[in-house]
């Protein structure tokens, strides 16, 4: 019984099989990156960089555009221009330039979501200007195609924890989430190679400023836990003055000290301390490895030591005060102040409309708490 059970078992699986419909890859163009950008008639140009398999010549990647009224008829509008079938399943970003932007992304996105052949994991990005600038940016000026760059450029800083979490997973997590606004990478040219410019603060799906690339990183240490990273600090000089060894040879080029420092561990945590005046708590504790000074100070007196790690914190709170300043101005809420203080209503439950009124008249205090655990050659 159990071997004629077995054979109808392997006779549905081969006709199902043969049921399905089969494709020469080397007649397939597989997009591995697509931007979309809105042109001065409100159409959607999308440019991909798709792979072509050939027997002659291996794996070809290139650029390929088209306009249409959808992102799926620019796509098909693209296909016109190549003689190979555009398949849509391997897209590993999706660029959107920034006029785009502007008007927001969120259909597209859905459209996206929707698409069952296209991962979740797939990175986002806004361009400035355009996508298609970007992605036709001259391949002799990087070491791969511009496709496997900008994704291993954004994958790479992602993992570094210098951009927040960019996936359309993520993503429209955010969006669909009250109290919080997502933020996406910004690229841009920059002597005919492609970089990270800054981060784009989005209020909703819609761009409404940025955040500078010297932020990068202390913007992220603001949202979550951060290891093992470098990053510079400049403090003012002033208090350090009658530290710096050897007076006569210090350079004094400027009234600055400038530090490197290596981040062993950071630790951020928000609360709502007081609900009718809307004030809010951000509590950041850093362990630090001291690097490099841009003057010989002595640091073998723990008051010294003492001094350098309470200017560090007026410096990070100076600079938390700021990026915030800018994010309430903007109307974002991208650390996600929104949702501390949904937790404190009776039933959990708070609207859009509601915080967006609110948001503008909260208040943080940031208490900054530096520790720093090796100073090296510096003593």
């Amino acid at each position: 019984m159990k071997v004629k059970l077995c054979l109808v078992l392997l006779l549905i699986c081969l006709t199902l099989v043969g049921c399905l419909p089969s494709k020469q890859i080397e007649k397939l163009g597989v997009i591995t990156s697509r931007g979309s950008d809105l042109t001065e008639d409100d159409e959607i140009e999308t440019t991909v960089i798709i792979y072509q398999f050939t027997s002659k010549t291996g794996r070809v990647s290139k650029p390929v555009s088209g306009k249409g009224t959808t992102i799926k008829g620019a796509l098909a509008n693209a296909n016109l221009e190549s003689n190979f079938e555009l398949v849509p399943g391997k897209i590993e970003l999706e660029l959107f330039g920034m006029e785009l932007a502007k008007k927001g992304i969120f259909p597209y996105l859905d459209t996206l979501n929707r698409d069952a052949r296209l991962p979740d994991s797939m990175y986002l990005a806004i361009s400035d200007p355009t996508a298609k600038e970007i992605l036709t940016t001259n391949e002799q000026n990087i070491s791969n195609n511009i496709g496997e760059h900008l994704h291993g450029l954004i994958d790479e800083n992602a993992a570094d924890h210098l951009l927040p979490r960019v996936t359309l997973q993520s993503f429209l997590s955010k969006y669909y989430d009250i109290g919080v606004d997502p933020a996406l990478p910004i690229i841009e040219v920059q002597g005919n190679v492609p970089k990270i410019k800054s981060i784009a603060i989005l209020r909703d799906d819609k761009y409404v400023g940025e955040i500078e690339s010297k932020y990068l990183l202390l913007f992220q240490i603001l949202e979550e836990t951060v290891r093992n990273k470098k990053f510079e600090l400049t403090l003012p000089l002033k208090p350090f003055e009658k530290l710096i060894r050897d007076n006569n040879k210090a350079t004094k080029n400027s009234d600055e000290l400038h530090i490197a420092m290596g981040l062993v561990k950071s630790k951020v945590k928000s609360s709502l301390v007081d609900k009718q005046n809307r004030l809010f708590q951000t509590n950041l504790t850093m362990d630090v490895n001291l690097l490099e000074t841009s003057e010989p100070i002595a640091l073998n007196d723990p008051k010294s030591l003492s001094l350098l790690e309470k200017e560090i914190e007026k410096r990070i709170k100076n600079i938390a005060n700021e990026s915030f300043a800018k994010l309430q101005k903007m109307d974002a809420d991208t650390f996600g102040y929104g949702k501390i203080y949904r937790m404190h209503q009776k039933d959990g439950k708070l609207t859009d409309e509601e915080w967006r009124e609110k948001y503008p008249t909260i208040k943080v205090d940031f208490n900054v708490k530096t520790t720093i655990t090796r100073h090296g050659s510096t003593d």
